[in-house]
């Protein structure tokens, strides 16, 4: 059974690297199930920057990729595409890019704080943002969406094993030292 992530909000933006490491992951679709708040992602995110993870791994094969489809998850409702629509929206877009933003996490974050949504994001840059200027928006990392995966789901260990390693592997994912779950992520390894 779903259970929230967020203390919050009823919806959760991914923003094109955690939409990369979940897609990598393989398991995508399930760790989204484990989730009660709906995912979403920004029209741009899927149609411009999240397009590729490697096929086995940027070491082993850089040049052989896997192109990301979405289209299982839009068809279960699992994931729902959104865009920029008020004024407001596209505005607050401009202003973040000039934060030195991607386009992606600026319109994902955008539509984050104008629709009261929290969203995933690994972007020091964007998490950083969001600490000093939107303190009352939820943040979530790769991190806590596969600890929260494996806290609701119970996949074997050897799921959740090969989820982690195809995530690093696949989308080239590495956690940070610092990362308050960077213990229990090599611990699953």
């Amino acid at each position: 059974m779903p259970h929230p992530i967020t203390q919050n909000h009823n919806t959760l933006i991914l923003d094109s690297c955690c939409l990369l490491n979940l897609y990598a992951s393989r398991r995508m679709a399930d760790i989204v199930a484990a989730l009660a708040e709906q995912v979403t992602v920004a029209a741009y995110v899927k149609d411009e920057e999240a397009l590729n993870v490697y096929r086995t791994s940027k070491r082993a094969l850089p040049l052989e990729t896997e192109r990301v489809d979405l289209q299982p998850l839009l068809a279960t409702g699992l994931v729902q595409v959104v865009d920029l629509q008020t004024t407001a929206e596209k505005q607050l877009f401009a202003v973040l890019t000039t934060e030195r933003l991607d386009d992606g996490e600026a319109i994902s974050l955008a539509l984050a704080i104008q629709r009261q949504w929290a969203i995933a994001t690994d972007d020091k840059i964007a998490r950083r943002l969001c600490g000093r200027e939107y303190p009352h928006l939820e943040v979530v990392s790769t991190p806590q969406l596969f600890r929260h995966w494996a806290d609701v789901a119970r996949p074997t260990a050897a799921e959740l094993t090969a989820a982690l390693r195809d995530t690093q592997a696949r989308a080239n994912y590495a956690i940070s030292p610092r990362d308050p779950l960077y213990s229990w992520w090599h611990s699953q390894l």
